[in-house]
C-alpha cells in the first residue's frame, strides 16, 4: 500500500482592527497554537485574527501545548493540553469594557495571581492526566475531560464553578 499524505494549509488575513467582542460565536474559528501556548481567534469569513490568548499560568507555560477543544452552550471555549495535565477556559464574551487581546502577538501576559486577559476564565490543572484526548459538554453544563495517560478514566467538571466534582472509570 502506498502513502497517503495530507498538506493542510491554513492562510490568515492579518487585520489589526479587530474587535472578538463583536462578532457571534458562530463566527469564530478557534486555532491552537500548540508550539507557543496560546489559542488564536479567527473570524470564519474575513479571517481576521480576533485574538491570541495564552493557555497556562507561567510557571506551566513550557508544557502549555493546547489541541483539543469544545464549546458549550454559552459559547465559551475549553482547551485541553497533550502535554500539560489540565484545561483552560476562555470566555467568548464577556462585555464591552474588558481587558482582552485585539490580534495576533496582542498576547495579554498570566502573572502568578492568574490570567490578566478578561477572556481567559481559568487553567484548571488534572492530576491524573499529562494529556488531554477527550472534552465534552453535557446539556447539564458539565465538563467530562479524558486521557491518555489513564485509560478509561474521565473528570467531570461543574462548567459553572469550574469545580472538579466527579470523576468516571471504566467507561470505555
Amino acid at each position: 500500500m502506498g502513502k497517503l499524505s495530507f498538506i493542510i494549509v491554513v492562510i490568515i488575513i492579518f487585520i489589526n482592527t479587530n474587535d472578538l467582542l463583536s462578532y457571534n460565536i458562530n463566527q469564530v474559528i478557534w486555532i491552537p497554537a500548540t508550539g507557543k501556548g496560546t489559542v488564536v481567534a479567527v473570524h470564519d469569513s474575513t479571517y481576521k485574527v480576533l485574538g491570541e490568548y495564552l493557555t497556562a499560568p507561567p510557571n506551566l507555560r513550557d508544557s502549555a501545548s493546547p489541541s483539543r477543544y469544545a464549546i458549550n452552550y454559552n459559547g465559551d471555549v475549553i482547551f485541553g493540553h497533550r502535554k500539560l495535565g489540565g484545561i483552560t477556559i476562555l470566555h467568548y464574551k464577556k462585555g464591552d469594557d474588558i481587558l482582552t487581546s485585539t490580534g495576533l502577538n496582542n498576547i495579554i501576559p498570566w502573572t502568578s495571581t492568574g490570567p490578566m486577559d478578561e477572556a481567559v476564565v481559568k487553567f484548571i490543572y488534572l492530576p491524573k492526566f499529562g494529556d488531554t484526548r477527550h472534552i465534552s459538554v453535557t446539556t447539564d453544563k458539565k465538563i467530562i475531560v479524558g486521557s491518555t495517560w489513564v485509560p478509561d478514566f474521565f473528570y467531570i467538571i461543574d462548567g459553572t464553578s469550574y469545580e472538579i466534582i466527579d470523576s468516571i472509570t471504566g467507561a470505555c
